[in-house]
């Protein structure tokens, strides 16, 4: 098993942690959505027929697309406190694991 520590993105503000490490992925059985340095605020809009957000190389690494990339339905997180003000999506791997609404949206 190989462990890779990745940092919070500069200018994290710690006090947010808990609200990233209590992200649980939608009918994951309790699996985290991943922690503070995968997760990020992030541009939103409506696109054809989902919502899709703007997954940047700049924020999420050099793995990422740097395009717009749809929504999966079973990766939102409805009903779920947002402290943030921005709408947040954990990105790993190459796909989105979770999304969190911005707070009244």
């Amino acid at each position: 098993m190989v462990f890779i520590l990745v940092a919070a993105p500069e200018g994290a503000d710690p006090a947010l942690a808990p609200f990233f490490q209590g992200l649980e992925i939608p009918g994951g059985g309790h699996s985290s959505c991943c922690s503070l340095a995968d997760c990020r605020p992030a541009a939103v809009r409506l696109g054809r027929s989902e919502r899709e957000v703007f997954i940047d190389r700049r924020s999420f690494g050099d793995g990422a697309p740097d395009a717009w990339v749809a929504v999966p339905e079973s990766a939102v997180l409805y009903g779920h406190s947002n402290p943030t003000g921005f709408a947040v999506v954990c990105w790993h791997q190459g796909r989105i694991l979770c999304f969190v609404p911005a707070s009244g949206t």
